[in-house]
């Protein structure tokens, strides 16, 4: 992953296995008496769950557009429901495993800093702050679930409707008339497409915001991480064109 994640990533990584990366760019990665590679291995876990469900947030640009079965078996339309359930979950996993993040780090830190007060204050906040950034993309699914009703989709609602009217098991298919059934067919098309450009142009608006989010978080943490691992990555921390 590229960015902050990315960096902090690929840091942790030299800690955990020096000896497959070659001793003079090794050697710039220092630590401390109170390093313990557990403890490294820990915050690499997180972060990696972190950067896992970032990715797959990212995914679904591609799965909106294009990931459909090559069957009759399931129309497009519930295709792109299950998509939708499954991406406003895979976002709200990312605020979850970055909130999972903050909340370890602000216990850790907060065993060995002297103004434990005022860190474990800047680690609430941007537990706030990451919250609140996740409003617009989970907006719709958290109401709904407030209210306690699953997610629907209007458009989606009115696809399915058409085609319970056009199958072949409905009791009323037989007595549509023929005016109905292209009106049935086309507002099957028409609902699916509708949500379709909907949820790609949402995906396409909210994955900038979800990939900053988990970036900026990293990027307000990685002194307070860096402090209680005790480790020093020298000059690789100040570098900007690393990837993990």
């Amino acid at each position: 992953m590229d960015g902050e994640l990315g960096k902090i990533l690929a840091i942790l990584s030299v800690y955990i296995e020096p000896d497959i990366f070659m001793p003079e760019f090794r050697s710039g990665f220092k630590k401390g008496d109170k390093f313990d590679l557990k403890k490294v291995k820990k915050y690499y876990q997180l972060l990696l769950s972190v950067s896992w469900f970032v990715k797959k947030v990212s995914k679904y640009q591609i799965y909106f557009e294009k990931f459909y079965p090559a069957t009759n078996d399931i129309p497009d339309f519930e295709a792109l429901e299950h998509h939708v359930h499954a991406y406003l979950e895979d976002a709200a996993t990312v605020k979850n495993k970055l909130s999972e993040y903050i909340g370890a780090l602000k216990n850790d830190i907060g065993q060995i800093a002297i103004n434990k007060d005022e860190v474990k204050k800047a680690l609430d906040f941007l537990n706030g702050q990451v919250h609140k950034s996740f409003e617009s993309p989970l907006g719709l699914r958290r109401q709904h679930r407030h209210n306690g009703y699953k997610f629907v989709d209007g458009n989606l609602t009115d696809a399915e409707h058409a085609n319970m009217m056009l199958s072949d098991s409905s009791p009323l298919r037989s007595r549509l008339t023929e005016y109905a059934i292209e009106k049935f067919t086309q507002q099957r098309k028409d609902s699916f497409e509708k949500a379709k450009s909907f949820w790609l142009e949402n995906a396409k608006r909210n994955d900038p915001q979800v990939i900053g989010v988990a970036n900026e978080t990293v990027e307000k943490t990685k002194d307070f991480l860096f402090k209680f691992l005790d480790i020093d990555p020298g000059n690789f921390n100040t570098q900007t064109d690393q990837t993990s």
